[in-house]
């Protein structure tokens, strides 16, 4: 279980700047979703702390509430479901890391229109047939971590 969490914990931490700025958030706006102070959200992105458990929980609620409430921004939803919930394996690991290497790129300029929907399309290759990000399976996919944790399943 522990090795779990931490397997988890360290996805989110690599993925929490891009999901951020996909979500439209800044530190300090996720910070106050969560409770904690931008700082803590930047050193958290930055390595300079280690995301607690509780900090996970709370970030990772604060994601999937946002993907069940704005299902418009499906570049969200199919991002967490590629960076965070489909990874287990070394191929998706590689396509994580290459969509995280994608929206760095992509997110130090501004994302206008055009570029959400070249990230759109790039996503769309980097996802298997078997993993297709559809909005109502990253919904129901992101849910799991959740149910991991709570049933302490590995």
């Amino acid at each position: 279980m522990k090795k779990y969490i931490e397997r988890e914990t360290e996805k989110l931490t690599q993925s929490l700047p891009s999901i951020r700025k996909i979500a439209g958030w800044s530190s300090e706006e996720l910070g106050e979703l969560i409770g904690v102070t931008k700082q803590t959200i930047s050193n958290i992105e930055t390595r300079k702390s280690k995301m607690s458990k509780t900090q996970y929980i709370a970030i990772r609620t604060i994601i999937d509430y946002e993907i069940a409430e704005h299902p418009e921004n499906e570049l969200l939803a199919n991002v967490v479901h590629i960076l965070l919930d489909s990874y287990d394996t070394p191929e998706n690991e590689q396509k994580a890391q290459a969509t995280i290497e994608m929206l760095d790129k992509t997110s130090k300029t501004a994302i206008t229109s055009g570029a959400i929907a070249g990230v759109n399309a790039v996503l769309a290759v980097l996802a298997s047939p078997a993993v297709a990000p559809v909005l109502g399976s990253a919904i129901l996919a992101s849910s799991k971590w959740l149910k991991k944790i709570i049933t302490k399943e590995n």
